[in-house]
C-alpha cells in the first residue's frame, strides 16, 4: 500500500490588491510560497507524503530532487507556476504521462 498526497495553491486563497494570496506559507519569508503550483508525493507513509508535498511546495524549483531525497522520497511530481511538470524518474516509470504541458523528468 502507498499514500499519494498533493499540496497546491489553487483552492485555498484570497485576493489582496489584485494579487492571489494562498495558504502555504514559507517560514523563511513569512509570505506564501512561490514558484510551485502543486506538489505530489507517493510513498508508503501517509504522514511523510503530506509533509514532503508541502515541503516541495515551499522549497521552490531550485532543486526538488535533493529536497525530496533529504526526506527519503523517490516518487514526486511538481507543477511550476508556469505549468511545467517536473517529475522524478522513479514516479515517471510508474505512470503514463498524457498532458499537453512541458514535462521534465529528473533522474
Amino acid at each position: 500500500r502507498h499514500s499519494l498526497f498533493t499540496s497546491g495553491n489553487y483552492q485555498r486563497f484570497y485576493r489582496k490588491d489584485n494579487n492571489r494570496v494562498h495558504h502555504i506559507i514559507d517560514p523563511r519569508t513569512g509570505d506564501p510560497s512561490a514558484q510551485v503550483s502543486s506538489a505530489t508525493v507517493l510513498t508508503i507513509d501517509p504522514v511523510l507524503a503530506d509533509v514532503a508535498a508541502t515541503t516541495l511546495m515551499i522549497g521552490g524549483l531550485e532543486n526538488p530532487r535533493s529536497l525530496a531525497q533529504s526526506l527519503g522520497v523517490d516518487d514526486y511530481l511538481v507543477v511550476s507556476e508556469d505549468q511545467e511538470i517536473i517529475i522524478s524518474r522513479s514516479l515517471a516509470d510508474k505512470l503514463e504521462i498524457i498532458v499537453d504541458l512541458p514535462v521534465r523528468i529528473i533522474d
